[in-house]
């Protein structure tokens, strides 16, 4: 059961994500917001401080992801999609593999 192998070996998996982008946003802005309030550094920064760095974050951060292809922009509904696979000892995320650890 512990066997890291046996598991890439045996497990045949597919999953796709819808996620509206005003509810992503705020998501990703809320996971943000929770980051800037836990640092150490920011300790003595008001909530309207965290707020602004928030706002400003929000969009960098989704860019990113974009970039990274961890999400894909769907124009045309104002969505973005996440599509995990995973077979045959490898794994695809929006048809990019994956590299597993063994």
């Amino acid at each position: 059961m512990k066997d890291p192998n046996f598991w890439l070996s045996h497990v045949n998996a597919s999953s796709q994500v819808q996620i509206s982008r005003p509810l992503f946003t705020v998501a990703v802005a809320k996971f943000i917001r929770g980051q800037l309030v836990n640092n150490p550094q920011l300790a003595d920064a008001t909530p309207e401080e965290i707020d602004q760095i928030t706002v400003q974050q929000t969009p960098q951060y989704i860019a990113m992801l974009e970039s990274q292809g961890m999400i894909v922009p769907n124009e045309a509904t104002d969505e973005y999609t996440v599509d995990f696979s995973i077979a045959e000892r490898a794994a695809k995320l929006n048809g990019n593999d994956i590299p597993l650890p063994l």
